[in-house]
């Protein structure tokens, strides 16, 4: 898969379902203050969110043809090859700051971190845990989906000689990564210029 596939493919999904976090913000202020509220709309949202989690997860770790896949394979598979970006990563949306994966792949169960673990209730008991739809649960797992894809967009750009930037075209409206290298290839940048010519008053790009 080449970014530009996966970027089609999954990360217009992210910027839609980060569309509707953010009409919620309109209501909802994201503070910290504000992180125990819940909602119906909060809690669709988190369930698509981590439906979207488990599709994104089974792409980035060569899972789509096995039949059924959990977070501990997921988990196996991050942290053996992006734990350094994921489980200390940082995640700011203005002085607010995000760690969807603290502790995971070490004193945290794959099931047991956060954002997981209240999807995964609600999914399968929406009635007796709906109030774990709260601000802090959603907004961490949207956080979580878009680290993933954006380490895993790193990658696609370092392997595909095609890609332009280590950055989606479209970018993330709430979250800026700590610390995240903005890179470009050089080979890719297209540099006019414009030239008058006196004799016929013509403009031509070189």
């Amino acid at each position: 898969m080449t970014k530009e596939e996966f970027e089609n493919n999954y990360w217009k999904q992210y910027l839609w379902l980060e569309k509707e976090l953010i009409e919620i913000l309109d209501f909802v202020e994201l503070d910290q203050l504000n992180f125990p509220a819940f909602s119906r709309r909060m809690e669709k949202l988190l369930l698509q969110i981590g439906s979207e989690f488990d599709n994104v997860s089974r792409e980035i770790c060569g899972l789509q043809n096995v039949d059924r896949t959990n977070i501990a394979d997921y988990c196996s598979y991050y942290t053996m090859n992006y734990s350094t970006h994921l489980f200390n990563a940082v995640i700011a949306y203005d002085n607010i700051q995000f760690t969807p994966f603290a502790g995971w792949g070490n004193n945290v169960s794959a099931k047991d971190i956060p954002f997981w673990k209240a999807y995964n209730s609600i999914k399968h008991d929406r009635i007796a845990n709906y109030r774990m739809a709260s601000l802090e649960n959603t907004v961490n797992a949207l956080a979580a989906l878009f680290l993933v894809e954006m380490v895993y967009i790193d990658k696609l750009y370092q392997n595909d000689l095609e890609s332009y930037s280590n950055h989606p075209k479209e970018e993330s409206k709430l979250f800026v990564l700590d610390g995240w290298g903005h890179h470009v290839r050089p080979s890719k940048i297209k540099s006019l210029f414009g030239v008058f010519d006196d004799e016929d008053g013509e403009t031509r790009m070189i």
